[in-house]
């Protein structure tokens, strides 16, 4: 019969054990490690693309921020433009109607000198 001895099946296990454990690590450096490498790789740089795309949204997000503030001033402004305009459209026939008396005072006055003039140079009897 074989007959054991006591210490040696404890010392086959750790071997077979110790076996396992070196043909696991040699496949983790093997197979896993490089991509986990690769998968780490991939994901730092798509980080740094998503960085970029994060500054650029910041960027746009200030310039519609900057955009929608200077609408906003410029829509103040034209109100103030619009109350201006409406001032001027009430005041205009007025004006328009003052301009024609003006020139007509005027053409008049003119009218009354070269008549006055005429009797003058041409020494025309007024009756």
């Amino acid at each position: 019969m074989n007959a054991m001895i006591p210490g040696q099946s404890r010392k086959g296990e750790e071997m077979a054990d110790t076996d396992m454990l070196e043909r696991r690590v040699e496949f983790m450096e093997r197979d896993i490690i490089p991509r986990l490498t690769m998968a780490i790789d991939r994901m730092s740089e798509s980080l740094q693309k998503l960085t970029v795309i994060d500054e650029r949204q910041s960027e746009f997000k200030d310039a519609f921020r900057r955009a929608f503030n200077e609408i906003g001033d410029r829509k103040e402004e034209i109100q103030r433009l619009d109350e201006r305009l409406r001032e001027a459209e009430i005041i205009l026939p007025q004006l328009v109607m003052i301009k024609s008396w003006v020139i007509a005072g005027v053409l008049g006055m003119v009218g009354i000198f070269l008549v006055s003039a005429a009797v003058l140079i041409f020494k025309l009897p007024i009756h």
